[in-house]
């Protein structure tokens, strides 16, 4: 039987940390949780920089590390990031509308203007962070009310929960075999090169589909790359820009028995299960046809409003 976990947050890698944590700080009111500067040797795999920032009473919403020297100065490959988007909602249309109105008057680089989307006709726009992840802001009406998780935001716009990733695949089809098989996603709509449409030429040319595995229409979002980016290295020395992509189980027990069921499947399992070092509980990762490294954790812990503001770049933050 597939594994039963849900979207939980998102690992970025980008090129100056603290410039990332203050723009999502002032824009999407993401606190910081707990974070680890260049040249820290209390996290292993971050020794570079590593961020854990949060909307919620959970310990940490997103990730970020820090690109080291040497993958900054790597030439450009020519190939897109294995990210393609995320997408945040919030509570209303006229809050994507006030959402729309700040950012634009804030500076923020906006990649699509304020419109109804061409396949579902919900509102949405889309905006760029410092590192040039395309992050799409929307609504969907009628959808079910999810249970409270946002805490008092000092950013511009007031997230709901973190909908949907977008993420490139050298084999669409293949990619959705797999995410049905191990993890239970459905095949919500899926639109072809063959014959082309005029209103996914920028976004996804090659053919793009949706899957999920919750009451929305989606969670994931596989674009198809194009015949002469398959194949070719992630920019950033391999990286890519998705550090990871995170789901949450139910319990520990759920986590030893996904983890048992995806290595007998032969997923390639590239941290066993152990304890969370910041956040509490257990996790796992592996990774997906395409390389993108996924996580599944359970028991994370949570935060009190003010938990981190012992933290320099925190105090720094708070008094702007």
């Amino acid at each position: 039987m597939p594994v039963d976990a849900k979207l939980d947050h998102l690992g970025l890698y980008t090129e100056d940390i603290e410039r990332s944590m203050r723009w999502y700080h002032e824009i999407l009111g993401f606190r910081v949780s707990d974070y680890l500067p260049p040249g820290n040797t209390e996290e292993p795999v971050a020794p570079d920089g590593i961020s854990w920032m949060r909307y919620s009473h959970l310990h940490h919403d997103l990730t970020f590390v820090q690109y080291p020297v040497e993958a900054l100065s790597e030439p450009e490959t020519g190939q897109p990031g294995n990210l393609q988007q995320f997408a945040f909602h919030v509570a209303s249309e006229g809050a994507v509308e006030a959402a729309y109105e700040a950012v634009t008057a804030a500076g923020v680089t906006i990649v699509s203007p304020l419109k109804r989307g061409p396949v579902l006709g919900i509102l949405q726009f889309y905006m760029a962070d410092p590192d040039g992840n395309k992050v799409e802001i929307f609504h969907t009406p009628g959808l079910a009310p999810r249970p409270e998780r946002s805490v008092e935001s000092p950013g511009l716009i007031r997230v709901d929960f973190l909908s949907h990733v977008g993420v490139y695949a050298g084999d669409m089809e293949k990619s959705i075999d797999w995410y049905e098989e191990m993890l239970g996603f459905r095949l919500a709509d899926k639109r072809g090169a063959d014959p082309p449409e005029p209103v996914l030429q920028t976004s996804a040319p090659h053919g793009i589909a949706w899957m999920s595995n919750t009451e929305e229409h989606h969670n994931l979002v596989l674009v198809q790359l194009a015949p002469e980016e398959i194949g070719r290295p992630l920019p950033f020395g391999g990286r890519g820009s998705l550090q990871q992509i995170a789901l949450d189980i139910e319990s520990t027990d759920a986590l030893m028995s996904a983890h048992e069921y995806l290595a007998g499947k032969g997923v390639d399992i590239v941290v066993p299960p152990r304890p969370q070092n910041w956040s509490g509980g257990m996790k796992f990762y592996f990774r997906d046809p395409d390389g993108t490294k996924l996580e599944i954790s359970s028991g994370m812990k949570t935060v009190d409003l003010d938990y981190g503001s012992q933290y320099e770049i925190a105090r720094k933050m708070a008094a702007t």
